[in-house]
């Protein structure tokens, strides 16, 4: 199924029609109503480009949480080092 985007329209007023003086069409409020519109091939391209971006940042957190969770294990029984700790501080406030 291709993809598509969503788009909402919200309520709006539709003018009467008027023909010759006489009203042919009364003016009505058209209630709101959402549309799929698909995307171009330039947006597929872009969203398969995401997705890609996407799977490699989630194997780099999974990689990254494994490391982690080697160092709490060292510090929790004392076998850490200094730089496994300044290693450890910088990845949990993001600076690796």
């Amino acid at each position: 199924m291709p993809r598509h985007h969503t788009i909402g329209h919200p309520a709006s007023w539709v003018e009467a029609v008027v023909v010759d003086g006489l009203e042919v069409t009364p003016g009505y409020t058209r209630p709101p109503y959402q549309e799929d519109v698909e995307f171009t091939p330039e947006e597929e391209t872009a969203r398969d480009a995401e997705e890609v971006q996407a799977a490699i940042a989630q194997a780099e957190s999974g990689e990254k949480e494994v490391i982690l969770k080697e160092l709490h294990e060292k510090l929790k029984d004392d076998t850490i080092t200094s730089s496994e700790m300044r290693k450890m501080l910088r990845m949990e406030r993001g600076f690796e």
